[in-house]
């Protein structure tokens, strides 16, 4: 019973991952509208358009909302385990973060809420990257990509993320 068991949650897991994906894809296509648009300013004037804030929504939406999460995705759906515990809600925390990023960078730059939001997504990407290392410490050393010998990823993403606990 606990083999049917097990092979019954295995679609389930894998849909459930492929939905998460599916809502990262949104973002990516938000970040290539936003790329075509910075791309046309230099085609048609656009004088209501300001380039550098529209640049930091393009890649922050690119990097956190499209690229991060469809890494997760691909690392912890590889297993056939559930989901770590709590995944679904800091996911959920994370794209609403940079739906906060996509609307606010255009309107007002590195302001207030755009720094808050990218602050927050920084901390649950912490959060996030401890959970995937934690949904894939029984894999074997050799194939697990977050293995002692190679660099994992909050080593590897400490150094541009140090900025804002830095000295100011």
């Amino acid at each position: 019973m606990i083999k049917n068991e097990r092979q019954n949650t295995v679609p389930m897991v894998k849909d459930g991952m492929r939905r998460w994906f599916f809502r990262a894809l949104g973002f990516f296509f938000a970040a290539g509208c936003i790329g075509a648009l910075l791309r046309l300013i230099y085609v048609v004037e656009m004088p209501w358009l300001t380039f550098k804030p529209w640049l930091h929504a393009h890649s922050h939406v690119a990097m956190l909302g499209w690229l991060f999460p469809a890494l997760l995705i691909a690392l912890i759906g590889q297993d056939d385990r559930r989901p770590p515990r709590g995944f679904a809600v800091w996911m959920v925390i994370s794209q609403a973060l940079v739906l906060g990023m996509l609307f606010s960078f255009p309107v007002q730059g590195y302001g207030e809420t755009s720094i808050a939001c990218s602050t927050g997504q920084m901390l649950v990407g912490y959060v996030l990257i401890g959970q995937a290392w934690y949904a894939t410490r029984h894999w074997p050393p050799r194939a697990a990509a977050c293995s002692r010998g190679s660099p994992s990823p909050s080593r590897s993403s400490a150094p541009s993320a140090s900025g804002p606990w830095g000295p100011s």
